[in-house]
This record gives structure tokens, C-alpha cells and sequence, in this order.
């Protein structure tokens, strides 16, 4: 799978692919991670939070439930979970951009 984003197997380290292999993660802006509950992946993101928690990183955790990787792009599939996850990103967004408000 990895040759479909990759161009070498150098880049199979680089953290902009691998955030779990990166040294430190401080200074990283808030996260809002969505899991689905059956993504083959889930234990990465899990494992992706809890680096991110540790170097104090404010960060929303979702698992949704029932869903597979790449739900949110299954609206025709699954369109109530669809829904609720870019709900969910939209407002974890407008909630960080209210607490940092741009200078205008």
C-alpha cells in the first residue's frame, strides 16, 4: 500500500507520512482525530493520540462506531455517520478558531 504515497522507502520514515516516528510532537496546533471503529489502522491513531497527549497536545479523540476506514468519504454508504463526523470536524474546528481568534 505504501508504494501508492510513496516515491522511496526513505519517505517510509519521514514523520510527514509517519507522525508516530517523529522525535518530538510539542508546538503541534489542536488535533481532532476520527477513528472509525473497524479501520485495520485504529491502533495507530490510538497510538497517534496518546503521543500527541503526552507532549500536551490538546486533542479530541472520536471512535465511530460500526464504521470502516475512509467512512467519511462513504456518504452514499453510510450517510448518518458521514454526517456526523464532518458535524463533529466542523465543530471541533469552529471551537479552536473561537479560542484563537486571526487578527484582522
Amino acid at each position: 500500500m505504501f508504494g501508492h504515497y510513496l516515491n522511496s522507502e526513505e519517505e517510509r520514515h519521514d514523520w510527514r507520512f509517519a507522525p508516530l516516528e517523529a522525535a518530538e510532537l510539542n508546538n503541534l496546533p489542536p488535533a481532532f482525530i476520527a477513528l472509525a471503529e473497524h479501520d485495520p489502522l485504529a491502533d495507530e491513531g490510538i497510538a497517534y493520540v496518546n503521543r500527541l497527549q503526552q507532549a500536551n497536545v490538546d486533542t479530541q479523540l472520536t471512535i465511530y462506531p460500526g464504521m470502516v476506514h475512509d467512512f467519511a468519504r462513504l456518504g452514499s454508504i453510510t450517510p448518518d455517520a458521514t454526517s456526523q463526523v464532518r458535524a463533529d470536524i466542523a465543530k471541533a474546528l469552529q471551537h479552536h478558531l473561537s479560542k484563537h481568534p486571526q487578527p484582522s
